[in-house]
């Protein structure tokens, strides 16, 4: 079980290779909304 913690979300995964795309998951969406806020400070 891994718990997304900002976004009071948890999941399971049942390999490593889930837990990676889940990981990967998250950090794609951090990566598009530092992108986001960036586009509005300019």
């Amino acid at each position: 079980m891994v718990e997304i913690v900002d976004k009071e979300k948890k999941q399971s995964f049942r390999s490593y290779e889930e837990l990676w795309g889940i990981i990967a998951a998250d950090n794609e969406e951090g990566e598009k909304q530092k992108v986001s806020s960036k586009k509005k400070k300019d």
